[in-house]
């Protein structure tokens, strides 16, 4: 089953060149721009706990516990 899917989708691909390329190009911007704002997009308490930890972290690399 998964082996026709793959068989139709790269049929599609090889049909429509120009169409696919917008459509992969397109998904590939917004995975990337949606992947990009993750970090930023933190609540402020998620925000206060990160650098918590990050902290804990650095001191814990540096041999300080």
């Amino acid at each position: 089953m998964l082996y026709l899917n793959f068989r139709i989708a790269l049929w599609n691909i090889l049909k429509n060149p120009g169409f696919s390329l917008i459509n992969i190009g397109g998904l590939a911007i917004g995975l990337a721009c949606c992947l990009n704002q993750m970090p930023f997009s933190l609540p402020k308490a998620q925000q206060k706990n990160y650098s918590v930890m990050k902290t804990l972290l650095d001191k814990a690399s540096n041999g300080i516990t």
